[in-house]
């Protein structure tokens, strides 16, 4: 009888200590926040994306993080010539881009902050929109190839048939951005026209209208 008690005893303390142990945990668990840094999330996205495929999986980041990962997943350095945007950004897209796509996209994002990523020499050049005219942007003569993309900063030489390049340049040069421009060469009759190829290519469908024989 006595062992028996004594068994009894010792088997309520040994539960009372087990399940003790549990019910802290859980509560330990419980207590403890759970949070998931952005720099987490993205180098997971990154670690199980393929090598030259990006995706983009942004909640409340950074544009600082953004270009950042945008830079680790490229392996290309980025140089800082104009201040990186302010605010967050929230981009959650469940397709892959190459390389070339994934800028495009980007660039259509940062624009809308008055910036654009250059690529030159296996770097990427963070600018203002502003300064781009004065880069060593494509340059096209005529029309514009299909392949380009339609958030890159571009310029176009335009012949003109009839129609007189001055008094057409200064009509087309209040329909381009702040940082485009349309400049006309009367010698040669033609026109310079610098813009988002999107935009150029709007422009270039109004000068053939107005510059029919």
């Amino acid at each position: 009888m006595v062992r028996d008690r004594w068994f009894v005893i010792g088997f309520c303390v040994t539960s009372v200590f087990f399940f003790g142990r549990i019910s802290s945990a859980r509560q330990s668990d419980e207590n403890t926040p759970k949070s998931e840094s952005i720099s987490a999330r993205q180098d997971d996205a990154q670690s199980a994306q393929s090598p030259g495929v990006i995706r983009f999986n942004f909640k409340g980041a950074s544009f600082d993080q953004v270009l950042d990962f945008f830079s680790r997943a490229t392996g290309l350095p980025i140089v800082r010539e104009a201040d990186v945007p302010e605010g967050k950004l929230d981009y959650l897209s469940p397709e892959t881009y190459e390389l070339a796509d994934a800028l495009r996209v980007l660039n259509i994002i940062l624009q809308a902050k008055g910036v654009m990523l250059r690529v030159d020499d296996d770097m990427l050049y963070l600018q203002k929109l502003t300064e781009m005219q004065r880069e060593n942007i494509p340059t096209f003569i005529g029309e514009l190839p299909g392949e380009v993309t339609a958030d890159q900063i571009i310029t176009v030489v335009k012949p003109l048939n009839i129609a007189l390049a001055k008094p057409l340049a200064e009509k087309l040069a209040m329909m381009v951005a702040s940082y485009g421009s349309v400049a006309a060469m009367e010698q040669q009759n033609s026109l310079i026209i610098t813009e988002t190829a999107a935009q150029v290519r709007r422009l270039l469908k109004i000068i053939d209208q107005l510059d029919r024989e």
